[in-house]
């Protein structure tokens, strides 16, 4: 964890310029990267379609993500009790309610090939690209094999240090949503250059009246939750157009990009 270890040592206020100073130093004239691939699913392609045109993000559930290990916590709660005092059962309640906080938008800071490739369908998709009002509504990813972490410590500490009421920057409420796995099958996930904006749909009781239980996006069929780009601290500034799309997805960007006067260019995949 390059970032996140020193990330961590910091109070909050001093991790918060801290995030912001390493952003300003990747991402390049304020923008970010939104691939979007459209297939063989229609209602799917209607629904990205249908966001795009009401300028909304999808932040997704963590559990439908490309990546089947992202969230993955290894922790060993029979140690975690013999050195916090805490019950087993009220361990897993917290860290399975933890898991349930956040959905997820993934950004790239960098636009190159490899994105249209794995990301937009070799050219059957779009990219679009935003300007940021808010960078610490971004978190950057660490790309670390997640079975070196040592969640158990981690929890310890955490658990520890709530009971003691110190100024701590709390790892265990953040670090699962920002580490990945280097490698996700044959993705090599550090070539994505991520960052990431976390979202609760708790927060404004979009999601199960604002209470947050273990499981509960599950239980109630939660897959993700659309959100508008300024509630997110971001806003469009033009739009890349795949060369391998559907003619009606290409009407229907050109139309829009017409209508809202907003700057429409062309890729064109080679592959």
């Amino acid at each position: 964890m390059s970032f996140y270890r020193e990330y961590f040592k910091k109070t909050n206020k001093e991790a918060t310029e801290y995030k912001i100073e390493y952003l300003k130093s990747v991402i390049i004239d304020n923008k970010i990267y939104k691939f979007i691939l459209f297939n063989e699913n229609q209602h799917l392609n209607d629904l990205k379609i249908s966001a795009f045109e009401n300028e909304m993000l999808w932040f997704s559930y963590y559990k439908f993500l490309n990546d089947n290990t992202e969230f993955e916590i290894k922790y060993d709660v029979n140690e975690i009790s013999k050195r916090t005092n805490k019950s087993p059962k009220f361990i897993n309640f917290i860290y399975k309610t933890m898991t349930e906080v956040y959905d997820i938008c993934s950004f790239s800071y960098e636009y190159h090939d490899y994105m249209w490739t794995e990301y937009a369908n070799s050219g059957n998709g779009i990219c679009l690209v935003f300007n940021i009002s808010d960078l610490d509504m971004l978190f950057p990813i660490d790309y670390v094999r997640k079975d070196t972490i040592n969640f158990t410590e981690l929890i310890i500490q955490s658990l520890n240090n709530s009971v003691r009421g110190i100024d701590y920057n709390e790892p265990m409420g953040l670090l699962p949503f920002v580490v990945k796995n280097p490698y996700n099958g044959k993705l090599d996930s550090s070539l994505e250059k991520e960052v990431r904006i976390l979202y609760s749909p708790f927060d404004n009781e979009e999601c199960n009246d604002g209470i947050v239980l273990p499981n509960i996006k599950t239980d109630i069929g939660h897959k993700g939750i659309n959100v508008g780009y300024a509630d997110v601290g971001v806003s469009l500034n033009r739009i890349i157009l795949g060369n391998k799309c559907e003619h009606n997805i290409i009407d229907t960007i050109q139309s829009w990009a017409k209508k809202n006067n907003m700057q429409l260019l062309y890729y064109e995949y080679k592959g």
